[in-house]
């Protein structure tokens, strides 16, 4: 299955404003239970939340023999992800870049989003170092 950073993206976002995802208690389902707002089949969703899972961006565990999730909250990392793509037009253009340099990978192109962040600062504040 081939990866889809938009559909990372989605999901992350989906976490983000599922209010069970606390921390106080694990949720358990299968990936289109967890995410019944976005429109994908269920092995899509699985192969994606579990690449967010390798990153360390969410909390959680994949049960193979239930072919099920458990899933407790989202990590620093996770939130500083959604944080530095949630406006639409950096993660466009920071996708941009990275496929222009023959480099979208997840981390280049979030890596690139927080670059294009920092500059916006920079223009509205100075420099951020002296």
């Amino acid at each position: 299955m081939q990866r889809d950073l938009d559909l990372i993206r989605e999901i992350m976002l989906a976490l983000e404003r599922s209010p069970n995802l606390n921390g106080r208690a694990n949720i358990m389902g299968h990936a289109s239970e967890l995410l019944p707002s976005i429109e994908r089949n269920d092995d899509e969703l699985a192969y994606h939340l579990m690449l967010i899972l390798e990153e360390k961006w969410l909390v959680g565990v994949y049960v193979r023999i239930s072919g099920q999730f458990l899933l407790e909250r989202l990590t620093k990392d996770g939130h500083d992800f959604i944080d530095a793509t949630r406006d639409r037009g950096i993660w466009d253009k920071a996708k941009s870049r990275a496929s222009d340099a023959g480099g979208a990978t997840l981390g280049f192109v979030w890596e690139i989003a927080k670059t294009l962040i920092r500059n916006e600062i920079t223009k509205h504040i100075g420099p951020l170092l002296p």
